[in-house]
Formats: structure tokens, C-alpha cells, sequence
């Protein structure tokens, strides 16, 4: 079965999990979704992943250099502004090392297969997807729509066919690596991550990053003020995605 006839099959599952409750499911904030899901499905396609271990490998790299780096300029005045900096690069490539490829699984399991990255980045696109147009929250139960956007992903980019406890699986290790890139060790229990994060209780995202969210009038509340310009720009996103373009004619454009 080709990319093209995968998407067209899947591409209603897709959108209704996005929003069930929508007859217009394929309208996020921006207006039209499917062409970002179309996007979305031949980056997975076309990825080309390194194993776990030499990811790892170039993460790991990257801290002993930093800590070269800091050893030599250490006592330098004109150089101590780069000290802490080059401190948290330490710690950040070292936790992420460990997110991606923690080093006791290496010896015991011989590494992830190339699927297994593949399932990594389908997550990290179907995070992005609902986090970043209005969708939801991304969360770890099976049944829950970021595992099964997750599955339908992988099985439409890959043609192969994908488990609940297979996405939710890569799921939770995009969770490991997105705590470890805002700085909280992934082997700290719940209590003490919950704890590390307390200052910031979205605990999946980067600094500053939070969930888009639409209320029942459609405005995006994750602003307290949004103005007038960006109203009437969404009024016309909106107005426009109500005469979309055949799925075919989307896939003639893109594939």
C-alpha cells in the first residue's frame, strides 16, 4: 500500500481523534490541520534514525567538551561569563544522554532498533499537534487521543502496524527526553520530579511553552489579551477553512 492511499484512509481516524465532538475536525486554532498531519507523516517517512547508542555517543561528546572548555578557561576573567553556561550544557547533554539511551538498557537489550526512534519522532510530532493547535493535552493513558494519534501516525508513515502499548511506550520516553531538556533528572521518582517542576507545573514542555487552548467562543485562553488584529486574522482562518480543498487535491500539492 502506497503513503498516498495510507493517508487517505487514515486521514478520518486521524481527525477524529484530533476533536470527535467537531463536525469541522480538521480546524485547529490556524484553520486547516491537514496539511500540517500530511507534513507531519512524510517527515516519519522519510526518517532516517541513528541507534540509540550513538545518539547518545554525540550527546555524551558534547558534555566532555564542555567540560574541557570550562577547565581551560577557569581563572580567566574575560572568559567567566561562559562559566555557567558551559555548566548547564554539562547537565543538559548528560540528562538528555541518559533520556535517550540510558546506558545499563544498552548492554542488556543491544539498543533500540531503528523503529523504535521512528515511534520517538511520530510522538514528538503528534505532541506537537495537539499542544500546539488546541487539540488537548498530551497525556500517557492508552486509550487517551496523544497515544492514539501517536499509533495512527506511525502505522500511516510507516505501514506497519502499531500497538497501544508500542506508542504509549514511545509516548513516555518523549516525556523522559522533554524532562531532561527542561533540566529534571529522569531517574527521580514522580514526587521529586513533581517537586523540580514546582515552580512550573506544565511538566512536558520547554520553558514557556504551554498548551493552546480554545474555549466554547473559540478564543485562545492562553493569553489574557489577544487583539484585535489577531482576532480578525483567526475570524479569517476560520471563515477560509470552511471551503477546504479535496483530500486529493491536498495530496497532489504535497506528495
Amino acid at each position: 500500500m502506497t503513503l498516498r492511499t495510507r493517508i487517505k484512509e487514515r486521514m478520518p481516524k486521524i481527525l477524529e481523534v484530533l476533536r470527535p465532538e467537531d463536525k469541522v475536525s480538521w480546524c485547529g486554532i490556524e484553520g486547516d490541520i491537514r496539511p500540517s498531519i500530511i507534513s507531519d507523516i512524510k517527515i516519519i517517512e522519510a526518517f532516517t534514525p541513528e541507534p540509540p547508542s550513538v545518539v547518545r555517543d554525540k550527546h555524551t561528546a558534547v558534555a566532555k567538551a564542555a567540560k574541557r572548555l570550562r577547565l581551560a578557561i577557569r581563572g580567566m576573567r574575560e572568559y567567566a561569563a561562559l562559566d555557567a553556561p558551559l555548566e548547564r550544557c554539562v547537565k543538559d547533554s548528560e540528562r538528555v544522554a541518559d533520556a535517550v539511551a540510558p546506558e545499563g538498557r544498552l548492554n542488556r537489550s543491544g539498543g533500540a532498533t531503528s523503529n523504535t526512534q521512528q515511534n520517538l519522532l511520530a510522538a514528538r510530532c503528534a505532541y506537537d499537534l495537539l499542544l500546539d493547535n488546541g487539540f488537548g493535552v498530551p497525556t500517557l493513558t492508552e486509550d487517551d487521543q496523544y497515544v492514539q494519534l501517536t499509533a495512527l501516525l506511525i502505522e500511516t508513515a510507516t505501514g506497519r502496524p502499531c500497538s497501544a502499548t508500542t506508542a504509549s511506550r514511545a509516548c513516555k520516553q518523549l516525556f523522559e527526553v522533554l524532562l531532561a531538556e527542561r533540566g529534571v533528572s529522569v531517574s527521580l521518582s514522580e514526587s521529586e520530579q513533581a517537586a523540580e517542576l514546582e515552580q512550573d507545573p506544565w511538566p512536558y514542555s520547554q520553558s514557556n511553552r504551554r498548551p493552546r487552548v480554545v474555549s466554547s467562543s473559540g478564543r485562545d485562553e492562553r493569553t489574557d489579551e489577544v487583539s484585535a488584529w489577531s482576532e480578525a486574522h483567526r475570524r479569517r482562518h476560520l471563515e477560509a477553512s470552511r471551503h477546504y480543498p479535496p483530500l486529493e487535491q491536498l495530496l497532489d500539492d504535497m506528495l
